[in-house]
């Protein structure tokens, strides 16, 4: 019973990314449809990841009267908000949001479609690391194929990465309505604000970072992420390159935020996110065009 339900929701996991993937294309071709399309691919999203809930498949006995419905949307609402398994639908939503909305700024096709496959495979990816996430300790127990502490890490890991490019973006379209559109900063900081706190307290709860202290680093990152993009902001080049930025000075405060939780935060690891984040800005702002 065990395999079948496996090999469902493996399965799961694929079609839904070469799902996506045709859609967005045909979005390319229609773009007018964008509305109707986007809603089809959120509902895609929110099936898949509830289908590889762990209690997505824990069959329950329907009523016979007219409340089916009720009873299907009540029963997946539990699940959802069960052991706060809604925080696994924010990374697929923002990793759309932010492809969606940065497609509206490409021009070049070719860019265009290596954005759709880009997105097509890291939300394929989220959806595998979903499925290792909860159903790896059955495959794991009495092997040592790998030791709990390294899946933590591979998981955590490709959760950070993911997040990451879903952060670049949105920021870079936020950046964009700044400048292009002459969007209010006052709103454009709202937005900045709701979008990185959502998205720490994904990763902290990711990273098992206690409630009662996570919040306070949560908002603590927020306000730091909410000066950086404003000083960012008052620099002369691309909005691409100011998220790059931001995501590089992201990268080294969420990095150092996640070994001090995890009591491995040393000289040498601050200096590698660093020196890594250093490179990136650098090499940034050298190839930038400056206007």
């Amino acid at each position: 019973m065990f395999k079948k339900i496996f090999n469902i929701k493996r399965l799961n996991s694929f079609f839904s990314a070469i799902l996506v993937f045709i859609i967005m294309e045909i979005l390319v071709f229609y773009p007018s449809f964008i509305l109707l399309l986007s809603l089809f691919i959120v509902g895609i999203i929110f099936f898949s990841v509830w289908r590889i809930l762990p209690k997505s498949f824990s069959v329950k006995k329907e009523p016979n009267n007219g409340n089916i419905i009720l009873f299907k949307i009540i029963n997946i609402s539990k699940i959802v908000l069960t052991d706060k398994n809604y925080l696994f639908f924010i990374a697929p939503f923002f990793l759309f949001l932010g492809a969606i909305s940065f497609l509206l700024f490409l021009r070049n096709i070719l860019f265009i479609h290596s954005s759709i496959l880009l997105f097509s495979f890291f939300y394929f990816l989220f959806l595998e690391t979903l499925f290792f996430y909860f159903y790896s300790p059955s495959f794991l127990e009495n092997s040592d194929i790998l030791a709990q502490e390294q899946k933590d890490y591979f998981i955590e890991n490709i959760f950070t990465i993911i997040d990451l490019l879903s952060l670049f973006f949105i920021y870079s379209t936020l950046f964009s309505l700044l400048y292009l559109f002459n969007f209010s900063l006052t709103k454009i900081i709202l937005l900045v604000i709701f979008v990185s706190f959502l998205s720490n307290h994904y990763l902290f709860f990711i990273y098992k970072v206690p409630d009662k202290i996570s919040y306070l680093y949560n908002i603590i990152i927020t306000l730091l992420t909410v000066e950086f993009f404003w000083g960012i902001s008052f620099l002369p080049i691309n909005f691409y390159v100011d998220s790059l930025i931001l995501i590089s000075v992201y990268y080294v405060i969420i990095g150092m935020a996640y070994f001090h939780f995890k009591k491995k935060l040393d000289k040498t690891k601050v200096l590698r996110h660093l020196l890594i984040s250093l490179i990136i800005i650098i090499l940034a702002m050298i190839t930038a065009k400056w206007t």
